[in-house]
């Protein structure tokens, strides 16, 4: 059998006549096989030969480290490596609990069709390598998705500050803060000025985790939001908040029609239009956790409003229930509007959103910052306090915008 030279078994049993019985059978066919008396054994033959290693046959019960505590640690070090059984106890609940713990299939002692056993050995370490195979492609991918995230959240082209043109009487400094976790999300932000003398911003997060589709998503409304940037020759007129919104509901639909996206995929939307010249807002919250706008009262107090959502989630199923709505606010000097994700949201209200959104506020609100960049800041560090020395579980942006009038 030359086809299984390259194939290395490890037999572990504490019983030494089944090792050498296994062995001589299957070096017979070809097989390279190692043995170990135990757990503990099995370990040290493992780091000896890490990646040489395509499959691991192993009795349950056994002195010093038995199968189900090998399993454990095997799979700590390769997710996939197979494992296979052995088991001359007529104990199902035991064999049962072998095979949760993540062992392949289980073969009884003593032997008596071998040709299973081997039907067995061959068709474990197909899958493994088939697996092996996959595990190296979704890898690439996240890789890919990773770098697709990191290069929507650069900062734009210039400064962090807008509103240059000599007729403009406001101006914005902008601050993002893209917090990474160990896989990618579909988290992005962005924002830039357009020539008619307007400022374009938003926030989006894409559904599902630790794949492509999500930063895939991400690409597709980005590649949508810079063609608004400036008007066509029939319309010189910019799109509004409402038709960026619907272009990119058009782009989703556009690729669910051609199979190329599933049905459980949207996106959350914060898009937001401020007008230089008057200070004026006007946004589309698609579905996205709710924007807070901020301000100083006129008793010198300080004032929160939440901008709630005003349509469906861009993509949803049931958008056509709650057609695109735009609302409008005026801001002024010292205003800041405040965006995130739900992993801020969540994580500090202990998985409720609605109740991680009062904790924001409280943290912005509890004394005034001159900056939009000191507003980000506050809650960067509010968020690592929380998590300590621990990972975030949802990738997190943050985005706040501050309006200010030019000296």
């Amino acid at each position: 059998m030359s086809d299984t030279m390259q194939h290395t078994l490890l037999v572990v049993d504490d019983e030494a006549d089944f090792c050498l019985l296994f062995e001589r059978h299957f070096r017979r066919l070809g097989y390279e096989v190692l043995s170990a008396a135990d757990g503990v054994a099995a370990l040290e033959v493992f780091e000896q030969r890490p990646w040489n290693l395509d499959l691991v046959i192993s009795d349950i019960r056994m002195p010093r480290m038995d199968g189900s505590a090998l399993i454990k640690e095997l799979r700590q070090r390769r997710r996939h490596l197979p494992i296979i059984g052995i088991t001359g106890e007529d104990d199902l609940k035991e064999t049962l609990a072998f095979l949760d713990n993540g062992a392949y299939y289980y073969v009884e002692k003593p032997v008596e069709h071998w040709a299973i056993v081997e039907r067995l050995v061959a068709n474990a370490i197909h899958l493994h390598h088939r697996e092996e195979e996959l595990e190296r492609k979704r890898d690439k991918e996240r890789e890919i998705a990773r770098l697709l995230r990191a290069y929507l959240l650069r900062s734009p082209i210039g400064d962090n500050r807008l509103g240059c043109h000599p007729d403009r009487v406001c101006e914005l400094e902008v601050a993002c803060e893209p917090i990474e976790i160990a896989y990618p999300s579909g988290d992005y932000a962005e924002w830039f000025e357009r020539r008619s003398g307007d400022v374009v911003f938003y926030i989006a997060d894409a559904s599902g985790h630790n794949d492509l589709v999500a930063s895939f998503t991400a690409c597709l409304s980005s590649m949508v939001l810079h063609r608004s940037h400036h008007g066509s020759v029939r319309n010189p007129e910019p799109p509004s908040a409402i038709e960026i919104i619907e272009a990119i509901d058009g782009a989703i639909d556009d690729l669910r029609t051609a199979d190329a996206l599933g049905d459980h995929r949207y996106l959350t939307f914060f898009v937001g239009v401020i007008d230089l010249l008057s200070g004026r807002l006007t946004y589309v919250n698609a579905g996205h956790q709710d924007g807070l706008w901020i301000r100083h009262g006129d008793d010198g107090g300080v004032l929160c409003e939440r901008l709630a959502s005003t349509c469906q989630a861009v993509g949803h199923l049931a958008r056509w229930k709650f057609p695109v709505k735009a609302e409008s606010r005026d801001m002024g000097p010292g205003d800041v509007l405040f965006l995130f994700t739900d992993g801020a949201s969540e994580l500090l209200g202990d998985g409720s959103a609605n109740e991680g959104i009062d904790s924001l506020i409280d943290i912005l609100c509890r004394q005034p910052y001159a900056s939009a960049r000191e507003a980000v800041d506050r809650v960067v560090a509010a968020l690592r306090g929380y998590v300590g020395t621990g990972d975030f579980e949802d990738d997190t942006t943050l985005l706040a915008v501050r309006l200010e009038e030019r000296s």
